[in-house]
């Protein structure tokens, strides 16, 4: 039996939501809330987030995309739309690759570029070092961790995540505020840092193969994956459509919900029938 803890709501065509690192399936609330009228929206909770238990092996790209296919495999669905936000975007894209005939098209928004979230040679040339001392990726994971729990970080998460002017009182914002501080919370970036390489776009992409119609969202003050990264994944994954979406940061689908939903709408509308 899958793991994957869910929410579901609405009924018609499925649409599958899949979270970013540190996140959880609220981030889609108010896609959720406007799509679930039209379409049956299923927002997964991925394993070390949320609701959902912890991993039972590194927490790679392979390792996610077997819980996805898992989790459709018990839903028993046969044709559905893949929704999804940074790893969550790898994840869909990856099984999208492996089930092209299942997937009717996708919907993604600021795509991990995995090792090269590093942006300097020498910071990506010491990830690699690190992970391949067990000695040193523990000492350092340990710091890490620690590092997770003190004020700076406190200060700078999870402001971090959204666009221009984040809104702190909003129901999102809180939401990331109480969790980024749980055991479970740090352990599990940690455990995502360390295995981020699997997510890097060129180690499992071919252009060719990719048939299933495309769009693509990407905050333009994405102060983890910086819209420069966007445009080159653009160019990599050609999609239908390139949405820049103004002051908005990682968590886009929420900043700017109204312009969100309105092109995903019509975007689905073209493809769903």
């Amino acid at each position: 039996m899958s793991s994957l803890h869910f929410l579901q709501k609405g009924t018609g065509p499925v649409l599958i939501f899949i979270h970013n690192g540190g996140g959880f399936h609220q981030i889609w609330e108010k896609q959720i809330d406007q799509l679930s009228t039209r379409y049956t929206c299923l927002a997964i909770d991925l394993e070390g987030f949320g609701k959902s238990p912890d991993p039972l092996e590194e927490p790679t790209l392979d390792y996610h995309e077997k819980c996805l296919s898992k989790f459709i495999k018990e839903q028993n669905l046969n044709s559905y739309v893949l929704i999804g936000n940074c790893i969550g975007s790898s994840i869909a894209l990856l099984h999208t690759l492996k089930n092209p005939d299942k997937v009717k098209s996708l919907i993604l928004f600021n795509i991990c570029p995995g090792i090269k979230i590093y942006e300097t040679p020498l910071a990506r040339f010491l990830h690699k070092k690190l992970i391949l001392s067990d000695f040193l990726k523990d000492l350092i994971g340990g710091l890490i961790v620690k590092a997770m729990g003190g004020r700076r970080e406190r200060k700078r998460l999870p402001a971090l995540l959204f666009g221009k002017d984040p809104d702190e009182n909003s129901d999102l914002f809180k939401k990331f505020k109480e969790v980024y501080q749980t055991d479970k919370q740090k352990k599990s970036r940690l455990l995502l840092l360390q295995n981020i390489e699997s997510f890097t776009t060129e180690n499992y992409f071919k252009a060719k193969l990719l048939r299933t119609p495309t769009l693509l969202f990407w905050g333009d003050h994405n102060k983890i994956v910086d819209l420069k990264e966007g445009v080159r994944l653009k160019n990599l994954l050609k999609p239908e459509s390139f949405c820049v979406l103004e002051n908005a940061g990682h968590m886009a689908m929420y900043e700017n919900a109204d312009e969100v939903n309105e092109k995903i709408e019509n975007f689905l509308a073209k493809h769903i029938s």
